[in-house]
């Protein structure tokens, strides 16, 4: 991990996910949230070559932390998980256009993808995908979670339907 001293110690996403992680287990929330970057993602220009990538790749690495920590501590003496208790949902309310704009960065894009993980949902599913043109997102059959012309664009209502079944 990365080191941090100081008050902005526990605003890293790492001590974010072991505050949120140990939240959870200790019964003090039922609920969290976890900002997993601290650094700007609004690169218009070129910097997103050099900044996109580690920022991000921390944050992720923040979360699988967290996912691991749950998948790993058994949940009051039952042979389950924390994690078979607990739901992850993890999104960006944006992302980087796929196409370089004219100062060599990227611009805000509609097209999105959301990681829903933990107790309910199905491990190793991928729904949904991208055109090879334009690289906008495909259409979608709702019930199988595979590209379909005549299906529907998948929405937030949709991620937060397959959250609310995951419940119960």
């Amino acid at each position: 991990g990365i080191a941090a001293t100081g008050s902005s110690a526990l605003t890293t996403p790492e001590a974010q996910a072991a505050m949120a992680t140990t939240a959870l287990k200790q019964g003090i929330s039922r609920v969290v949230s976890v900002r997993a970057n601290t650094a700007s993602l609004d690169t218009h220009y070129d910097e997103w070559t050099t900044n996109q990538g580690p920022i991000q790749e921390r944050g992720w690495n923040a979360i699988a932390r967290m996912i691991e920590d749950l998948e790993t501590t058994e949940y009051k003496d039952t042979g389950s998980s924390w994690l078979d208790r607990t739901t992850i949902v993890a999104f960006s309310e944006f992302q980087r256009t796929p196409r370089i704009n004219e100062r060599n960065g990227r611009d805000h894009h509609l097209g999105n993808c959301a990681l829903v993980a933990g107790g309910g949902i199905k491990p190793g599913i991928v729904v949904g995908a991208s055109s090879d043109r334009g690289m906008g997102p495909e259409l979608v059959n709702i019930q199988s979670g595979q590209p379909d012309e005549s299906g529907a664009s998948l929405s937030p209502e949709h991620v937060l339907s397959t959250v609310l079944q995951a419940g119960g």
